[in-house]
């Protein structure tokens, strides 16, 4: 999707049966490539009328501070286009428990 994204826009926008309310987010980058597909994401769900974003969480592990900045990370990059970014609750993750993502 983010290598043509004038394509992109054109089928997501041209639905015929369903209007989509929502992306779920696998990205493969990763450092600062991994935000940068992620704004573009952002942009493509403004431009086609879609508010939320669902994003995986870390898994078990990764240091709690670390995932913490990532996810604020990508709410910035969310809140730049007013697109809300929500995290999967996922076994063998972070969000494994619903508390943890609650702080």
């Amino acid at each position: 999707m983010l290598e043509d994204m004038d394509r992109s826009i054109q089928l997501l926008r041209y639905t015929h049966r369903l209007d989509i309310s929502g992306y779920s987010v696998q990205l493969a980058s990763t450092g600062q490539q991994h935000y940068e597909d992620f704004a573009k994401l952002c942009w493509l769900a403004k431009t086609t009328k879609v508010v939320t974003l669902t994003v995986p969480s870390a898994e078990q592990g990764t240091p709690f501070n670390e995932e913490v900045e990532h996810l604020q990370r990508l709410v910035e990059c969310g809140d730049a286009e007013g697109v809300r970014v929500s995290v999967k609750s996922q076994l063998g993750c972070l969000s494994e428990d619903p508390d943890t993502l609650m702080v």
